[in-house]
């Protein structure tokens, strides 16, 4: 993960510090992509990659969960100062792959312990998270939906602060970081979806790195006040509403979120091992929703055979039908580099789910589902 980590790096976080022998490139254009199909051979349910996407994978073959586009220039009037604008394209909340301001912020770094960004940037809730769509970063196929599916937001209008300290052998950084969510709605079923307006979030991480060894634990708040659309939604889950005086904001909890996050990567020569561990606390009869993830790679050359198994489950602490739901999937990929920009990558998944999964569409019967999907991607920077 650290090979990919550098790369993102280099692609997507403006330059805090450079020896000053260095000549500075003061513009630069870079972009990321990603071509990826999905092959469904089954009718029992529609996958999708985050809970803004409205329609899932159903059966057939199908292009849109996992293709997308970003540009994104960065300009560094000095060492200190610089600016980075990205769009993004693709299939989102509005059921289309109309561009968005997916970056746009000012950076400062007045030395190399401390730096600033001001304006919209990525939400880093979990390791990866904010950049969780260039698919060249990181070896599957897309990341585990389990965990970073349920990510609420895709930016923040606000700004963050990092401190980097050397400890021993290792780097202690500590990041803050403030602002209102940009997202706007999100589907909970077929009939379900709330509008997030005026999110605001506020939460840091502590990173620590040391030789092979990243550890990240980080917390973040939500508030928000969202609306709910639930224009055909089943006839019983009504009358449960009714006959408890209950709302669906008081029973999905959205309106305040906490999340707690650890996540611990190590790489011991050719291997690649992640383990994360998330918890979203919400509010009202909301309860808890509990995510986890177990991912392992060996490079081989510019091969990178992988296994990885991710989890969620919700704990609600009112469950109306389906309230209560399960996911599990585990995944065996194989990612090829084909040059130092473009990889190749195929994934099996198999899918184990039971209630009403934030992750499926198409899924009327809440018991027990089992599917296996098939997935093609052409990842690619320039």
């Amino acid at each position: 993960m650290a090979k990919y980590l550098c790369v993102l790096l280099g692609l997507l976080v403006p330059l805090l510090s450079a020896a000053d022998d260095q000549p500075l490139d003061h513009l630069s254009i870079n972009g990321f992509g990603t071509l990826g199909m999905v092959y469904n051979p089954q009718d029992k349910a529609a996958p999708v990659r985050e809970l803004d996407q409205p329609d899932g994978a159903g059966k057939g073959i199908g292009f849109r969960q996992n293709s997308l586009l970003g540009l994104q220039l960065r300009y560094d009037v000095d060492r200190e100062w610089g600016a980075v604008v990205q769009g993004l394209s693709r299939y989102d909340d509005t059921g289309s792959f109309e561009p968005v301001l997916s970056l746009a912020f000012l950076r400062y770094s007045p030395s190399s312990h401390v730096h600033m960004r001001l304006g919209r940037i990525g939400w880093d809730v979990y390791m990866l998270s904010e950049s969780r769509y260039v698919g060249y970063a990181y070896p599957w196929l897309r990341p585990p939906v389990e965990l970073f599916g349920l990510m609420q937001l895709n930016a923040i209008d606000g700004g963050d602060v990092t401190l980097t300290q050397g400890v021993g052998s290792g780097v202690i950084s500590t990041t803050f970081f403030g602002g209102n969510g940009n997202r706007k709605r999100l589907y909970l079923t077929d009939n379900v979806s709330a509008n997030l307006k005026d999110p605001h979030v506020w939460g840091g991480h502590l990173d620590y790195r040391q030789g092979s060894w990243f550890v990240r634990a980080g917390y973040t708040s939500l508030k928000t006040s969202p609306d709910y659309d639930y224009g055909a939604i089943d006839a019983g889950v009504v009358a449960a509403l009714v006959a408890q005086n209950a709302d669906l904001n008081d029973l999905y909890g959205f309106a305040d979120m906490n999340f707690t996050s650890l996540s611990v990567s190590w790489e011991p020569g050719p291997f690649q091992l992640l383990a994360m561990a998330n918890e979203i606390s919400l509010s009202g009869k909301g309860g808890h929703v509990h995510s986890a993830l177990l991912s392992a790679g060996y490079v081989h050359g510019k091969y990178t055979p992988y296994l990885s198994a991710a989890w969620m489950a919700s704990h609600p602490n009112q469950d109306l039908n389906g309230g209560h739901f399960r996911q599990r999937t585990l995944s065996a990929g194989l990612r090829y580099d084909v040059t130092p920009r473009v990889a190749i990558k195929g994934q099996i998944d198999h899918v184990s789910a039971y209630g009403a999964s934030p992750l499926l569409r198409q899924h009327d019967d809440y018991g027990h589902l089992e599917m296996v999907t098939f997935g093609l991607g052409l990842d690619f920077i320039f």
